[in-house]
């Protein structure tokens, strides 16, 4: 499908990737230049050099975060903070290890599409690309009748999105105090509470993205234990605020 000129000029996809992960960038690129959309590779912030000066961590997870997590977060905010200093009013934010259904470019333009013409309480701020998997959905809108977009949930990869300007800036302005970016748990976590970015997050259902088996750049080889209580308050603490956001945004109407 021929994207139609408005859509190209108005969007952009972005790609995190570490500068040494050469092999990840040559699948991802293949799978891009398919897409007609204009596209940049986003240096990945490397764990080892992580610059402590311009971050502050204060973990709310359930377990200690290592520095590859850390190292994520900050590299989506980067790509955040690169779009918003772009003259894209969209951007497609993917990381390096995805490949693209079929489909992709068709089910982008008709979402894209119909966003501009949502009224704005329907309007995403984000919309993940990716499987929320079984837990429970709304329906939003539907794009095709193969294809919609739901809410209620959101996937917690964040291997592939749709963010808008607005998304962006939300996303920017509630991670930062005094200048230094706020880092309580991992990025996916992160987003799993909108609330506290004031975003809303809906999913494409079925998936436009499919991920790519490579050696993980980011969780240990030996996996973190979290204490019981800890993951038991953790999410515990999920259910008030995400009950009351839903309410407010309409979600439950």
């Amino acid at each position: 499908m021929i994207l139609t000129e408005k859509i190209k000029t108005n969007t952009i996809i972005y790609i995190i990737n570490l500068d040494r992960a050469v092999e990840r960038k040559k699948s991802v690129e293949q799978e891009l230049l398919k897409t007609g959309i204009p596209f940049e590779f986003i240096s990945a912030i490397n764990a080892n050099t992580i610059d402590t000066i311009n971050h502050k961590l204060i973990n709310g997870y359930k377990r200690p975060m290592v520095q590859a997590e850390i190292a994520c977060f900050l590299s989506h905010f980067k790509v955040k903070n690169t779009f918003l200093k772009s003259k894209y009013d969209y951007a497609i934010i993917l990381e390096d290890d995805i490949r693209l259904t079929e489909n992709f470019d068709q089910i982008v333009q008709k979402a894209l599409e119909q966003h501009m013409s949502f009224p704005q309480k329907q309007k995403w701020d984000v919309l993940k690309l990716s499987s929320p998997g079984r837990k429970r959905l709304f329906k939003i809108k539907e794009i095709d009748p193969n294809y919609s977009i739901y809410g209620g949930s959101v996937a917690i990869t964040t291997m592939a999105a749709i963010w808008t300007r607005k998304g962006a800036e939300l996303f920017i302005d509630n991670a930062v105090i005094n200048e230094n970016c706020i880092i309580e748990m991992p990025i996916d976590c992160a987003l799993q509470r909108p609330w506290k970015y004031d975003l809303k997050i809906y999913n494409i259902v079925p998936h436009l993205v499919e991920a790519i088996v490579f050696e993980s750049q980011i969780r240990p080889t030996d996996k973190l234990k979290s204490n019981f209580y800890k993951r038991l308050n953790y999410e515990l603490n999920k259910a008030m605020p995400r009950a009351y956001f839903y309410l407010k945004t309409g979600l439950f109407r």
